[in-house]
């Protein structure tokens, strides 16, 4: 199997089949290299499997936006980028070639176009803390040798928190972790709604495609809106009506504008289609 081949070409990969074949032998070939004691072969292995794993969640989360499941999306880019920085940490990408430069800097994008703006985050003291590797316990005095972030026979060393104290919540609208959005936990009580990335799916054929975007504000007609002067701007503002947008040519509205690097077919056919409706 030419794996470099295939990891170099992650929008290629089609079915289940080829990618469950694929962690097989990333698997098998990480296996043989530990119990041969070769740790530079099993480290290299682990790190291909990384590789191969953050290119696959990346398609997940667009098999995720099909299904209309965008939170559980928002919390696999969050996933994704914690893997990636594990990845730049010991791995230094001459070119792109195995495409996680462009989906680091594409997970960004897509975060961007989620309307999530209020996030809880949780304060603890960790008491006990061990090493992943040697499982002795880290403290500030006292550390054990293992490289947090580095690979020790094909295994990642982490710190795991073993016991910790819950101290607090506060409400942030720049959290650490990304998945504590307020207001939603899965797609059965999501109250969100996602026209960007709907508008996305509608115009590009893979994930790899390459687009960017460009943000403005629009007015939209007075007419749409039923707002009484008193009552707060429909532009989000929280200012009256009457002292906001009533004085203005319409409802001043954040808009996006997609631009696509190469046409994909989904956007010629719907320029096609916007065509045959004037």
């Amino acid at each position: 199997m030419n794996i470099e081949q295939i990891l170099r070409t992650p929008q290629q990969l089609r079915s289940k089949a080829e990618t469950d074949t694929i962690n097989t032998y990333l698997t098998a070939q990480l296996e043989s290299a530990i119990a041969a004691a070769d740790e530079p072969n099993a480290n290299k292995w682990a790190l291909l499997s990384m590789i191969f794993e953050a290119q696959m969640d990346y398609l997940r989360v667009y098999a995720l936006f099909e299904s209309e499941e965008y939170y559980a999306a928002w919390c696999l880019l969050e996933r994704i980028e914690i893997a990636i920085k594990g990845i730049f940490r010991l791995y230094q990408f001459v070119e792109d070639e195995y495409r996680i430069k462009f989906i680091f800097e594409y997970i960004r994008k897509l975060q961007s176009l989620f309307p999530y703006k209020v996030f809880g985050s949780s304060e603890y003291i960790k008491e006990i803390v061990r090493c992943g590797i040697c499982n002795e316990l880290v403290t500030l005095r006292k550390r054990c040798g293992h490289v947090k972030g580095q690979l020790y026979m094909g295994k990642m060393c982490v710190h795991e928190i073993e016991q910790s104290h819950f101290v607090g919540m506060s409400i942030v609208d720049v959290p650490f972790n990304k998945y504590s959005v307020m207001g939603v936990t899965s797609k059965t009580d999501d109250s969100y709604h996602y026209p960007q990335i709907e508008y996305l799916m509608s115009v590009i054929d893979h994930p790899f495609n390459e687009w960017q975007t460009k943000n403005y504000k629009i007015f939209k007609p007075h007419r749409e809106y039923q707002t009484g002067r008193n009552e707060k701007c429909p532009c989000g503002s929280s200012k009256k009506y009457k002292s906001c947008c009533l004085t203005k040519p319409g409802i001043e509205t954040d808009h996006t504008d997609f631009l696509l690097t190469y046409p994909t077919l989904k956007s010629k056919l719907k320029m096609n289609q916007l065509k045959n409706r004037k």
